[in-house]
């Protein structure tokens, strides 16, 4: 079968280190002094003797797993994505990989990833953090795209080689890595474990919490209802004085929503109705008849419902009553009011507070699942 491949590659400054000492005899201690006519003149010197493995460690990297892949299932590389530090060196450095990568072939995608710098802080908070969201991000859109995925993690910081890794791990995506001086390189294959969506996903409100911040006092009331091994998932942020998901944490939640939303049930948008012989909020505030989801005037409460429909244990949802027509309630939310269980019947009702006034709503569900649908979008819900 033949498809695409594309080698989503970390990327560090070795270009511009080797080209120093190669070239300019180390006389350059900051990489951002090193003529550009020496860069590329190393590059035309290895790419002339057929020695470009020695160019830098993503080069090496990228050559070797295409042959190693080509070998193997007689398929290579066809793009590489460079995933770039937020750095003037790699700035400096990125239109030589580039330019040398599209040269031998490749096209060529790039992102620099936000907060990836030489800053503690920002490293930690807001660089690992990127690189994480948009790892996952790539993972999905090339899937999508029906290409085959594989992670080149040799090149940048230790700290980013070792969560492009431990990604790789998690969303079943084959790594390789090559220490630079190295000719052959290294397959790391991803362990066959699956996230347990069905279990983890009746959590996934509070991974929402915890990747936003929760004051300390409610932290300890939610960790009571979690399974202890979330304790592990999450960290103390001083500045914030609240909670938040750990990059462990951050990795398994983006994990989980991104299986999710594979595993969790396709929406039926006509799933989403009035009750018989009764008119709807929209229907008085807006003139807008509702025989379905989509009908729904206001977006976010479309977006609040299909969060609800897509749990597999979610039947249907009834829109009953209504009131307070044109009176705004702030920010778009789902309140839980109460729940009906009988040998007919099991439903959670909740009230839709919006712009437009209240929506009463019932949603229906397969008997036994009322705790699972408070666990998984819980007793309040917002955007």
């Amino acid at each position: 079968m033949a498809y695409k491949t594309v080698a989503l590659t970390t990327t560090g400054t070795s270009l511009l280190s080797n080209a120093n000492r190669v070239c300019c005899e180390g006389k350059y201690r900051a990489l951002l002094e090193i003529p550009d006519d020496k860069v590329r003149e190393f590059i035309h010197n290895n790419i002339k003797t057929g020695t470009v493995e020695r160019l830098s460690a993503e080069i090496n990297a990228v050559i070797q797993t295409d042959r190693y892949l080509k070998k193997r299932d007689n398929e290579g590389i066809s793009t590489v994505h460079l995933l770039l530090s937020e750095t003037e060196e790699i700035e400096k450095e990125k239109i030589f990989l580039i330019t040398f990568f599209q040269q031998q072939g490749f096209e060529v995608q790039a992102d620099t990833i936000a907060g990836l710098k030489y800053k503690e802080s920002q490293f930690k908070v807001t660089g690992l953090r990127s690189l994480i969201n948009r790892l996952i991000e790539l993972i999905e859109e090339y899937r999508d795209k029906q290409f085959r995925v594989v992670m080149n993690s040799t090149g940048g910081f230790k700290a980013e080689i070792a969560f492009a890794t431990v990604i790789a791990q998690m969303r079943q995506v084959e790594s390789y890595y090559l220490y630079e001086s190295f000719n052959e390189i290294i397959p790391l294959p991803f362990l066959p474990l699956n996230l347990d969506v069905a279990y983890w996903s009746r959590y996934l409100n509070y991974f929402r919490d915890f990747a936003n911040g929760v004051p300390e006092k409610e932290a300890d009331l939610a960790l009571r209802r979690l399974p202890e091994g979330f304790r592990f998932l999450i960290e103390y942020h001083a500045p914030a004085g609240k909670w938040v998901l750990n990059l462990a944490g951050l990795v398994f939640y983006e994990s989980l929503e991104s299986e999710a939303r594979v595993h969790l049930k396709t929406i039926d948008p006509r799933n989403v109705f009035a009750m018989r012989g009764e008119s709807t909020l929209w229907s008085k505030a807006c003139n807008t008849h509702v025989a379905g989801l989509e009908d729904i005037p206001d977006s976010k409460v479309r977006i609040l419902l299909r969060r609800v429909l897509r749990l597999s244990f979610v039947r249907k949802i009834e829109l009953v009553d209504y009131h307070e027509v044109k009176v705004s309630h702030g920010e778009t939310r789902l309140e839980y009011k109460t729940h009906h269980a009988d040998s007919k019947s099991h439903y959670a009702q909740y009230e839709i507070k919006c712009k437009h006034g209240v929506q009463v709503i019932n949603i229906y569900l397969d008997p036994g699942f009322t705790e699972d649908l408070l666990l998984m979008i819980g007793k309040k819900a917002s955007l």
